[in-house]
């Protein structure tokens, strides 16, 4: 592939300066990103993508969705048209489509750190707006599905990959404890069918689902201003939606030491409550949301991906010492009723 001939279908000046950015999607994709100068002034991130996951569909789609956020009052680089005004175009075996230079700073970026509490109202209160328009779906589903899958070549959703492999590395990692080990997943099973008939009948949306740090934008004053990167977007219920954002992942060894802490539970139950809150600011849930609420939290939330992946790295590094509290605080969330909407 030709990179020369790719960036003069978005402008023909010369290429004053060019970065190529980490940038990849997941396992099994081939994308690149490049950051382009043209002497035009013009600065498109131009994405070069091999794989599953990128479409004309979906390019269009995530196109149609940042203007939704848009004109909602939330920031996004727009797709940048190529010269002939198509919105992606294929060069060898590569998609290629390109997004404005975005205009402000990831939080990742900022030095001292920028903390969740500075951005979190006005960053779930925008959950909320985009969660009160009218509905937009899509032919496909966001990263955060249940029972259905993000790619046609998924064996299931993530959420069923992650509670598999959970247990199955359990049961290497702790055999002393395969009595709670398999009362979890028999547990998560049972909600996983029961639940299922319910929510394919919750209120469903579009969203760009993935609030990262990095694709979480403030300006130079530290306040919220927009998002970007809309690969994982797709149609998902507004709850599972807002539960999976909502929900603090445990992702630090620090908090693997103390995550059955009374302490801590507190402190993440009223995080969740607090952005849930947020929320509510502009989207009122149905009586059908709440009565799943519980039982979503018992299914989503021990295994979310970051959290998810913590748990799997203290397994991949030996570190027994985090085993049973790892175990029992899996064993508590699949469990427990005192949560609600």
């Amino acid at each position: 592939m030709q990179l020369e001939h790719v960036f003069t279908h978005y402008d023909t000046t010369g290429v004053r300066n060019v970065q190529r950015q980490a940038w990849s999607y997941g396992e099994g994709d081939d994308c690149r990103a490049y950051d382009v100068t043209f002497n035009s002034e013009k600065r498109p991130i131009i994405k070069v993508c091999r794989g599953d996951f990128a479409t004309p569909e979906r390019i269009q789609g995530w196109s149609t969705l940042i203007e939704r956020y848009s004109d909602a009052g939330v920031y996004a680089p727009r797709i940048v048209a190529t010269m002939d005004g198509s919105i992606c175009f294929k060069e060898a075996d590569y998609l290629v489509y390109a997004e404005d230079y975005r205009r402000f700073f990831c939080v990742d970026e900022f030095t001292p750190t920028v903390t969740p509490s500075e951005y979190e109202e006005d960053l779930f209160k925008m959950v909320g707006k985009i969660a009160a328009l009218p509905p937009l779906i899509y032919g496909w589903n966001s990263a955060f599905c249940l029972y259905d899958t993000f790619h046609e070549e998924d064996f299931a959703d993530a959420n069923f990959e992650c509670a598999e492999e959970w247990y199955r590395i359990f049961q290497w990692a702790a055999p002393e404890r395969l009595e709670t080990l398999s009362e979890i997943w028999n547990t998560y099973l049972a909600i996983r069918e029961e639940l299922e008939p319910v929510y394919r009948g919750l209120p469903k949306s579009a969203f760009q689902a993935d609030l990262v740090p990095e694709n979480i934008l403030l300006d130079k004053q530290r306040r919220f201003t927009g998002i970007m990167n809309f690969e994982r977007s797709g149609t998902e219920t507004v709850l599972n939606y807002v539960l999976s954002e909502c929900i603090p992942p445990i992702t630090s060894e620090t908090d693997l030491g103390g995550i059955t802490d009374r302490a801590f539970l507190w402190q993440q139950d009223r995080m969740l409550q607090r952005r849930i809150g947020f929320v509510n600011h502009y989207y009122t849930f149905s009586e059908a949301e709440r009565k799943t609420f519980s039982k979503l939290y018992n299914m989503v939330v021990p295994f979310l991906w970051p959290t998810f992946d913590s748990f799997r790295k203290a397994v991949t590094k030996r570190q027994r010492q985090h085993y049973d509290n790892i175990i029992d605080w899996v064993a508590y969330q699949v469990k427990r009723t005192d949560l609600s909407l």
